[in-house]
């Protein structure tokens, strides 16, 4: 048994053979189901039988390029996050905020030289964004090439 099974909504209806998420997610067992769901968000669905739907973070995002990869994005940047701070909320708050930046350019490019040193740095960018006067740029995150 893994202790994260991550797959979209899209994978667990199929792997279930069923149409409907809800019974998708009664089928499924794992310590810990993370069923993605694009721009909704996220359903986090633990061993104890607690459900918990995280709606996704509105990043501001001047345009949709390319989303290939997304997912992946989304998939790595989650456990990473979650091995660095334990914090469910932090890790999908941090997955969907890197997976949307990666979906403003063609491939890994913009994920290149990004230079958030912690999750928390992730979160006080998203901070920034709504303290109107405060408000940063993402250009303040990427390494001076």
């Amino acid at each position: 048994e893994a202790d994260f099974f991550i797959l979209n909504d899209s994978e667990a209806k199929a792997l279930t053979d069923t149409r409907s998420l809800s019974a998708a997610l009664k089928s499924l067992k794992s310590r810990m189901l993370v069923v993605t769901l694009g721009e909704l968000g996220a359903i986090i669905s633990r061993e104890d039988g607690d459900i918990q739907m995280v709606p996704a973070l509105k990043f501001p995002i001047e345009k949709v390029v390319d989303t290939t990869g997304a997912g992946d994005t989304w998939c790595g940047s989650f456990l990473a996050a979650y091995k660095q701070t334990n914090d469910l909320m932090k890790s999908v708050t941090a997955a969907s905020v890197i997976s949307s930046i990666k979906c403003t350019g063609w491939g890994f490019s913009k994920l290149l030289n990004l230079k958030f040193k912690s999750i928390d740095e992730i979160i006080d960018y998203i901070i920034g964004l709504k303290e109107g006067g405060l408000q940063k740029n993402l250009l303040d995150y990427l390494i001076k090439c």
